[in-house]
């Protein structure tokens, strides 16, 4: 049987459906961002600052996928040693 979609088969679709949920993602940040532009304030250990509330998510976000990212560097370094081959 020959294939009715042509050679690409449906990527075209997939590629659209791939942009149409890149837009509507693009589109929830950008409301995201819009409805968290009020100021707080931050304590934490001798600092005070007042920055807008969306600052102190990035910046939350960004250190907690940091500290995944070297955690699980950490816990899986171990694993290769005595693997090599004589």
């Amino acid at each position: 049987m020959a294939n009715v979609n042509g050679p690409t088969g449906g990527s075209d679709s997939k590629e659209q459906a791939k942009l149409i949920g890149a837009a509507v993602a693009g589109f929830l940040l950008l409301v995201f961002f819009l409805q968290n532009m009020q100021e707080v304030s931050i304590h934490f250990l001798w600092i005070d600052k007042r920055i807008d509330m969306i600052w102190a998510l990035v910046l939350s976000a960004i250190l907690g996928a940091a500290t995944m990212y070297f955690g699980m560097w950490y816990l899986g370094r171990g694993k290769n040693k005595g693997t090599g081959s004589q």
